[in-house]
């Protein structure tokens, strides 16, 4: 999923690498991120949403298929 974000993201000009990501989701660090590696880190946050979403959706739809 990171990657694709990386790729997904880079297809709208940042600059920013999966090995830039990893370092920005593990390490603590008192600078200030590079944008581009925000971004990127934003862009896996929606598709985590999403797929959360949908597998709920899913899970809601076998539960009402059981009931009726």
């Amino acid at each position: 999923m990171r990657k694709e974000a990386v790729l997904s993201s880079q297809i709208e000009g940042t600059q920013s690498t999966l090995t830039n990501l990893l370092g920005f989701e593990t390490e603590a660090q008192a600078s200030q991120p590079i944008d581009d590696i925000r971004e990127v880190s934003n862009y896996v946050d929606v598709m985590m949403y999403g797929l959360k979403r949908l597998e709920d959706a899913m899970s809601r739809r076998a539960r009402n298929r059981g009931h009726a």
